[in-house]
């Protein structure tokens, strides 16, 4: 019967492990001193030889000449299986019994983390003090989950991902053996790919070697594997760096076509983000799995801010295909979402950087200052004297601008618009909160009056909050915008001092009443009307005419 490539290549002695010295060099020299604990503790990476080294070391300690695979004394556990209490029960039974035929009986619990509370809590003071003819290997994936007070009790070992440069020696090494014909390219794009686990590798090379007979070629790999070659991820990271919205959907489309994996562009992107973040800092190529130089053109006006972005976009997208079949939608997405990012002011040069800082404050200072200007020739009564007074002057009046739009606002508005859109300005307050902290600060004392289709009515008590809004008015454009797209019709923000939205109120107040003391006026001149002609209808047939 054929045997996978992977178990065939089970390291079968210490020095068949490959980039595990560290480990290695410890347990060869525990053995050799006789200083061998009762408790270890295998964690790290899947594929990097946890359960190939307990095995080793299991049949070092008990002086097997050859590797055995069902040495009765050698148990090995699946705890994702026999995660129970009941089956941490049965092994504290059956450790008081010696060892049939070797020095020490070792029980190897796979995948511990598995384990439930209780069974941790079985195995605990079995751990703890074990029979001096008893050894536990403990071997997880994910050490966060093992509790303190198992840890505490066992030696650690950490495994690491091999390098590249290693996986590709021990792929060499069983190409070699096994007669598989295979470019050195397409190795290394298996190590690559592989992310450091070499029983992922093998099975990768197991599987193309089948693909094609004769030489396995770079092509095939990528083929196998459904992933991409570097020349194309890199041309499509271009793309989103253009920001060319179309072009990288029409390419990501042609990768679905050919079959490849969302997930793995996902990777690669990633892996691409993390190189060109690498190669700006220390302007060196030579520390990355990609080539940046190949869109060196792209990446050189882009800020590093712009890349953690995207690096940003790109793992909440990985986080969400994960867990979700809409793959496709989320990557579209993402797509979108990295090719409309805001494109900020960059300078390469730092002397023209400062420069152009420096300018930027003067021409806000000059704005300031024109502002004030304009503010000194307005005088507005203040709020002690509004208070001290229940009634405005009419030969006082304010200058309040855009007060004909304001009056008609004020009108139009009802309680229906108003709730609905000071939601919406209550849901973009709490948003900006840490996108725009300085526009939430201009804002965030202004209380919401009332609202019609078209705009709305923001009072603020203090005379400096005024001036605020209007020495950032993109402040209050952006917030326009904000609010249009939440309503989706063409809306505005007004703005008024309390004095001022006080006088408008009074205003509008003298005005209904007038229109009131019309409307009864002509009431009482149609009744007038309505009774002459009652009696002329009664009285026609002896009236008579002159």
């Amino acid at each position: 019967m054929f045997k996978a490539l992977y178990r065939k290549y089970r390291p079968q002695s210490f020095t068949d492990v490959v980039g595990q010295n560290h480990i290695v060099s410890v347990l060869k020299n525990t053995i050799t001193q006789n200083k061998i604990a009762h408790a270890y503790l295998f964690y790290g990476p899947r594929g990097t030889g946890k359960t190939s080294i307990a095995k080793l070391f299991a049949n070092e300690v008990n002086d097997n000449k050859t590797y055995k695979n069902d040495s009765v004394d050698i148990i090995e556990i699946d705890a994702a299986s026999n995660n129970g209490v009941d089956e941490i029960r049965d092994i504290r039974e059956a450790i008081k019994f010696a060892p049939t035929e070797s020095k020490y009986k070792i029980y190897i619990i796979d995948e511990v983390h598995m384990l439930t509370t209780s069974a941790f809590n079985a195995l605990l003071k079995t751990l703890e003090e074990p029979p001096t003819h008893i050894i536990f290997i403990l071997a997880t994936t994910e050490l966060h989950k093992i509790p303190a007070t198992i840890l505490s009790r066992c030696q650690k070992f950490e495994f690491k991902n091999l390098t590249n440069e290693q996986l590709v020696e021990r792929l060499n090494f069983i190409a070699d053996k096994e007669s598989i014909n295979i470019e050195q390219d397409a190795l290394k794009k298996i190590s690559a790919i592989a992310k450091g686990g070499l029983r992922d590798a093998i099975g990768i090379l197991d599987q193309v070697s089948n693909y094609n007979l004769n030489k396995v070629t770079l092509q095939d790999v990528l083929d196998v594997t459904s992933s991409i070659s570097d020349d194309d991820i890199m041309d499509f990271y271009s793309l989103l760096l253009n920001k060319n919205a179309t072009e990288a959907l029409v390419s990501y489309n042609k990768f679905l076509e050919n079959g490849k994996d969302t997930k793995l562009i996902l990777n690669n992107l990633i892996s691409v983000s993390r190189d060109i973040i690498v190669y700006k800092n220390v302007n060196n190529n030579q520390f990355g799995d990609f080539d940046v130089m190949h869109i060196k053109d792209s990446i050189e006006n882009v800020d590093s801010k712009d890349i953690y972005k995207i690096i940003d976009y790109l793992s909440e997208t990985e986080y969400n295909v994960r867990f979700s079949s809409e793959y496709i939608s989320y990557m579209q997405i993402c797509i979108m979402k990295i090719c409309s990012m805001e494109e900020e002011i960059i300078v390469n040069n730092t002397d023209n950087k400062i420069h152009e800082k420096f300018r930027l404050l003067e021409d806000k200072i000059n704005n300031l200052e024109n502002q004030l200007k304009e503010y000194k020739n307005v005088k507005l009564p203040s709020i002690k004297d509004s208070e001290n007074s229940n009634k405005l002057e009419d030969n006082q009046p304010l200058i309040i601008p855009n007060k004909v739009d304001i009056l008609n606002l004020l009108k139009n508005s009802n309680d229906k618009f108003t709730t609905y859109a000071s939601n919406v300005y209550k849901k973009i307050l709490r948003e900006i909160t840490r996108s725009n902290v300085e526009m939430f600060n201009i804002f965030k004392n202004a209380s919401f009056i009332c609202s019609s289709k078209i705009g709305c009515l923001l009072v603020f008590e203090e005379q400096e909050d005024i001036f605020r809004v209007n020495s950032n008015k993109n402040h209050k454009k952006n917030l326009e915008n904000l609010i249009r797209k939440e309503l989706g019709v063409d809306y505005n923000i007004y703005i008024l001092q309390s004095n001022q939205y006080k006088y408008l109120t009074e205003q509008l107040k003298k005005e209904n009443q007038e229109i009131k003391e019309k409307i009864e006026i002509s009431n009482e001149n149609e009744n007038k009307n309505n009774k002459l002609s009652k009696i002329e209808e009664l009285f026609s047939e002896i009236i008579v005419e002159n």
